[in-house]
């Protein structure tokens, strides 16, 4: 006898009243309920079954039928069953059973949990919907576990920006973990210079951060400066006003705090020639202002 998933094991079991259950026949049939859970079973074979579980063929074909009566399993009786669960997510039935058997107790080992019914569906959605092979969907599972992020929640919507950008590929993927990597290690340092309590940058502090230190090989000490000015200007932390700052410094081939002084100095230089009085406050506000 050969049957078919048509619903979630869950809804059929919060719906079954126990006087249903035949104290004779109850066992087997929650071993049954136990065994499709575990092993993300859709097309059940009742003889794969019986050997599974170790229970003559006689009463696992009584128990499947008990749960078809129910409304778990269609019987299939030489023909296709096309097969929906109505109101409810369909992606847990659009690839087979043995593939997705793989990945998910991969996933299963990867969380150190047992998937519910609802973190099954979620990770075939990547599979089915979003079109993430299995090997991407475990980096992608074994990234976010890394981050301590485990929540099925969190590792769907990361998967989504994934195929979005395109990154479907074991390749892609590992290279999009060396840049986030990468990133990471500069924004750790970036909070150190700053001070930061740690927290997420925005897109513009992320932009500035891989320019600075990557593009244009700015030490720390050249940020501390540029941000030890704004604070003594404006009493705060500006990110606009230290990038502008430390474009400046850019746009005239400053390279270290020895460069900054330089600077200075022709300025004050420039201020006497100038019959003006020297302001060191006044300059780096002239300087290094946001317009």
């Amino acid at each position: 006898m050969q049957c078919i998933l048509k619903c979630d094991p869950e809804e059929v079991i919060s719906n079954i009243k126990i006087n249903d259950l035949k104290l004779s026949d109850s066992v087997l049939q929650l071993k049954i309920i136990i065994l499709i859970s575990k092993k993300y079973l859709i097309k059940i074979d009742s003889v794969f079954i019986a050997e599974t579980l170790n229970e003559n063929i006689e009463s696992v074909e009584s128990a499947i039928l008990f749960w078809a009566k129910n409304g778990l399993f269609e019987i299939i009786y030489n023909r296709e069953v096309i097969c929906q669960r109505k109101n409810r997510k369909s992606s847990i039935y659009n690839s087979t059973a043995e593939d997705n058997s793989l990945f998910l107790r991969e996933a299963e080992n990867i969380l150190k949990r047992q998937l519910s019914s609802a973190d099954v569906s979620t990770f075939l959605d990547l599979k089915n919907k979003e079109h993430l092979s299995d090997s991407v969907i475990i980096m992608l599972i074994q990234y976010c576990a890394g981050l301590n992020r485990t929540n099925c929640r969190y590792i769907y919507s990361v998967g989504v920006d994934w195929a979005k950008d395109g990154i479907n590929s074991i390749e892609k993927v590992e290279k999009k973990i060396k840049e986030i990597d990468k990133f990471g290690r500069l924004w750790r340092k970036y909070e150190s210079i700053i001070g930061f309590e740690k927290r997420s940058p925005t897109a513009k502090e992320k932009e500035a951060v891989v320019l600075w230190f990557e593009t244009w090989k700015y030490p720390p000490e050249i940020i501390k400066e540029a941000y030890d000015i704004c604070v003594n200007s404006k009493g705060k932390y500006i990110f606009n006003y230290i990038n502008k700052i430390i474009e400046n410094w850019h746009n005239n081939k400053v390279s270290s705090l020895e460069d900054i002084a330089k600077l200075r100095i022709q300025y004050k230089s420039n201020q006497k020639s100038k019959g003006v009085s020297y302001d060191i406050k006044k300059f780096e506000e002239r300087e290094f202002s946001v317009v």
